[in-house]
C-alpha cells in the first residue's frame, strides 16, 4: 500500500514487534504516518491473534485512522478505524 514489504511474510499479528526487533525494523509506542499498527490480541477489540493496519492518520486527540483487512468488512474488503496509542497498541516501520 505505502511501500513498506515486512521481510518476515508470515506470522500472527502479536508476534510481528518481535519479528520487526529481529529484521532491525523500528518499533515504537508512539504513531507515524505509514508505520504499520500493530494491536496484541484483546485490545481495543482485537481478536485472538492481535491484528495489524496501516496508519492513514493521526487525529488531533491522538486517535489514530488504521486501514485494515479483517477488521469488520467483508471479505478483501478494506475498513478504516480508530485506535488510540496505549497499552498493547505498536508502531513498526523499515
Amino acid at each position: 500500500m505505502h511501500g513498506y514489504y515486512v521481510p518476515w511474510l508470515y506470522g500472527n499479528a502479536n508476534e510481528w514487534v518481535g519479528q520487526a526487533y529481529n529484521y532491525g525494523w523500528n518499533v515504537s509506542s508512539q504513531p507515524q504516518l505509514y508505520a504499520i499498527i500493530v494491536l496484541q490480541d484483546g485490545v481495543q477489540g482485537a481478536m485472538g491473534y492481535g491484528h495489524v493496519g496501516v496508519v492513514e492518520a493521526i487525529e488531533s486527540d491522538g486517535a489514530v485512522v488504521m486501514s485494515a483487512m479483517n477488521a469488520g468488512g467483508g471479505p478483501g474488503e478494506v475498513t478504516h478505524n480508530e485506535y488510540y496509542p496505549g497499552p498493547g497498541v505498536s508502531f513498526i516501520w523499515g
